[in-house]
């Protein structure tokens, strides 16, 4: 019995040692066991959430969005990832079927990470860029309005950009080497 305790002991440290959410659950939504991560998260002792129904945690709309995605798992007995926002912030969630002896899912294993932080970042980089096209564009407006030609090349000297004056003059050259599109040189001049 001891061996038993103990190994039980070794699973929960190693669910505690992740800070994502994960707990096992049955068809019902009862927390059969759970982890630190959600504890935490609600505010609770660990012990105080074990038969109680996880989705009596979050509000209506999210828990019959999440009661469903479970109740999924538990009718295909296939594994489910979805992303869903709530009062704590957005997660990635996996649910996961347990089979029994005879091959019926006798509970689910959910697996949520807070991936909040990702998604700010991800707007952001998504608003950086179009804030970056937008400039691009204002940029090469005010090169085109000048009216000389103008060819921009990088340090070894490929050709970056030319704007129309100088596509005409020169030729469409963007992506090949000045000397080589200029001099019809192999070399740097």
């Amino acid at each position: 019995m001891e061996a038993l305790w103990k190994n039980e002991q070794k699973i929960q440290a190693i669910l505690d040692a992740s800070p994502d959410v994960i707990h096992m659950l049955d068809s019902n939504g009862i927390i059969l066991s759970s982890n630190e991560g959600f504890a935490k998260r609600m505010g609770l002792k660990l012990d105080d959430l074990i038969g109680k129904n996880v989705f009596d945690y979050f509000p209506r709309e999210l828990a019959l969005k999440r009661k469903a995605a479970v109740d999924t798992v538990f009718m295909t007995g296939e594994p489910l990832q979805f992303e869903d926002e709530g009062p704590i912030g957005v997660f990635e969630s996996h649910i996961h079927p347990i089979f029994n002896q005879v091959g019926e899912v006798a509970a689910v294993a959910v697996y949520a990470r807070d991936i909040t932080e990702r998604k700010k970042a991800e707007e952001a980089l998504i608003e950086s860029k179009r804030r970056a096209e937008d400039e691009k564009a204002w940029s090469e407006g005010i090169v085109e309005s000048i009216g000389d030609a103008i060819s921009i090349q990088d340090p070894d000297f490929k050709i970056l950009y030319q704007n129309e004056s100088h596509k005409n003059l020169m030729g469409d050259h963007v992506g090949e080497y000045c000397y080589k599109a200029y001099e019809d040189e192999d070399d740097v001049c």
